[in-house]
């Protein structure tokens, strides 16, 4: 079988008239930062001491109560605007609910359900919560 031919190398080609030269522009000067990195802001460098914001899920200004969702530290909260009442705060003792004094609200993690049914459990919790704190001030069912 024959093979297919060879390629031939053709010989560069080289002026013949001496005073034709070719000459290489010099090569351009390489900028050290961008034009547009000189116009944008430096990025503010963000620490996980910084504390995280908390979503919130619902409000009720009657009662004086908050529903939040923490999704950094998996769990939600319930803050209260003032203290919260004994009988509140056995009932969610009793819920597994921690109180963390440095913040002024009342945590629970996820758990395993995961954090739509997490949410489900603390809103019935939440709605029952606000019927009790309303119904000792005279306002409606305040949900």
């Amino acid at each position: 079988m024959p093979r297919g031919k060879k390629k031939e190398k053709l010989p560069k080609a080289e002026s013949t008239n001496p005073e034709i030269k070719q000459e290489v522009p010099p090569p351009a000067p390489v900028a050290t930062t961008p034009p547009e990195a000189a116009q944008v802001a430096p990025k503010a460098e963000t620490s996980r001491d910084e504390p995280a914001k908390a979503f919130s899920v619902a409000h009720n200004n009657a009662a004086g109560l908050r529903l939040l969702k923490h999704s950094r530290f998996k769990q939600v909260q319930l803050q209260f605007a003032g203290d919260a009442p004994p009988e509140i705060r056995e009932q969610l003792e009793k819920k597994h609910w921690r109180f963390r004094p440095e913040e002024g609200v009342f945590t629970k993690q996820y758990g395993f359900e995961g954090e739509a049914a997490a949410i489900i459990s603390a809103r019935r919790l939440y709605g029952e919560l606000c019927q009790k704190l309303t119904r000792g001030q005279g306002h409606g069912t305040g949900i």
